[in-house]
């Protein structure tokens, strides 16, 4: 082939190739507008990727300033599944994935170097068959919030070209990963609001059946039905210790579950063969049915500083 020609071919060459990383960051920005799930973001980009640049693992991991540390939060590796789980911590040193992170830089190595990474997770990783990779840092806004890895089973996998389109991808990323840690900002608030309206409104409906009911069944029965919307439960006692101090009465039942057997409501427990509140050290009553205890919900009533009841 002459001069020219060549010239020529490789010119073709290197437009396709650009044109075909171009379509990929496409595909990935598609994929991040798409997902809020970081497991999913991560696996939408392993796949537009792998058709790219060959790879056999990918792994997103996230920093918590809080608790300075670095945690896996997204992992692709087909081959292994049992290789790292989701919110394993990876060590701030001693992995191209912390150095990443810390240099804010990209980092390529085409073989092991357990000199340079001696942590336990690189010789996991080796032993699990990977022998090259590459990590880029997940930075938005100057903010760094991570960074992600690329690792292949054969050496030398990637090159500097990978690189430069990795690094780009975890831009990408990196915006992904913010919006993803901002909606679930959004959405613990939102669940922490309706909880203290839902609690509010419980506290309202738990007074207003207090000043309205005189029999203690009615009562039970009443803020039973307004608790079950927040604390789901199947029965309610309501337990009053006596004047020596021994012994439980029950006062009052209420049965949601269906074909429950008769209860005794006149039953007198021992006291002291009761466990006892390590905060108050009240009594507990406990009611097991065929060896196997029932789930309950608690809330210890005071009077006059001394404990009266428990509702179970």
């Amino acid at each position: 082939m002459d001069p020219a020609a060549a010239s020529a071919h490789e010119r073709a060459s290197n437009e396709r190739g650009a044109a075909d990383r171009a379509r990929v960051l496409l595909e990935i920005n598609n994929a991040i507008v798409s997902h809020l799930d970081l497991a999913k973001v991560l696996h939408a980009i392993s796949n537009c990727l792998r058709r790219e640049i060959k790879h056999d693992f990918a792994g997103l991991a996230l920093y918590d300033a809080e608790k300075n540390e670095l945690r896996l939060h997204a992992l692709d590796f087909p081959q292994d599944q049992q290789f790292m789980k989701q919110g394993q911590l990876i060590p701030l040193v001693g992995t191209p994935a912390s150095l990443a992170f810390s240099s804010r830089k990209p980092v390529l190595r085409h073989r092991p170097d357990f000199e340079e990474f001696p942590s336990d997770i690189m010789k996991l990783a080796y032993a699990r068959g990977i022998r090259s990779g590459c990590a880029v840092p997940l930075i938005c806004h100057d903010k760094i919030v991570g960074s992600m890895v690329v690792a292949s089973l054969r050496e030398a996998a990637f090159t500097e070209h990978d690189v430069e389109l990795l690094t780009q991808i975890g831009v990408q990323a990196a915006i992904a990963v913010e919006n993803a840690q901002n909606f679930e900002k959004a959405r613990a608030a939102q669940a922490a609001v309706t909880l203290e309206r839902d609690r509010t409104r419980l506290l309202l409906e738990v007074n207003n059946a207090v000043v309205s009911h005189l029999d203690l069944k009615d009562l039970l029965k009443s803020i039973s039905a307004s608790l079950r919307r927040i604390v789901p439960h199947d029965a309610a006692f309501v337990t009053i210790l006596d004047s020596t101090g021994e012994n439980l009465r029950l006062q009052a039942l209420d049965l949601h579950t269906p074909n429950s057997a008769p209860f005794d409501e006149s039953i007198i427990r021992r006291a002291h063969g009761c466990r006892r509140d390590q905060q108050t050290g009240a009594p507990l009553l406990q009611w097991s049915e065929r060896n196997e205890e029932v789930g309950r919900c608690r809330s210890c009533l005071q009077a006059l500083g001394q404990s009266l009841s428990r509702a179970t």
